[in-house]
């Protein structure tokens, strides 16, 4: 069994409501969901990951996101690590930023069609 590898980075910013962060793992992330909208891009390595847009492999250069309260999970391929860089926004940011017209309407990615 390999090694464990599970890294984060967390880069300093100074724009309210946004967090950027790198990771570098082999760790499978159970199914989980965050809070702020997620906008990534793998940069090294492929996983399988489970969404409501069912299952999905992503390798370096896909984009990979997820709405606020979206159940997801992450598995690296065959074990090996990973590597990918998130932006996190704050839906209260981006409500802010964009109008009011976009109070429950705001998707990054529309899992229902």
């Amino acid at each position: 069994m390999a090694p464990r590898i599970h890294k984060a980075t967390l880069h300093k910013q100074s724009l309210r409501g946004l967090e950027a962060v790198s990771f570098v793992s082999n760790h499978h992330f159970p199914r989980h969901a965050h809070d702020q909208f997620g906008i990534g891009l793998v940069t090294h390595g492929a996983q399988r990951s489970w969404s409501g847009i069912g299952s999905v492999r992503a390798g370096p250069g896909d984009c990979i996101m997820a709405n606020p309260g979206e159940i997801h999970d992450g598995i690296p391929l065959e074990g090996k690590p990973r590597a990918w860089n998130m932006i996190y926004l704050d839906p209260v940011l981006v409500t802010e930023e964009w109008g009011e017209d976009w109070v429950g309407a705001v998707a990054l990615v529309d899992c229902n069609s």
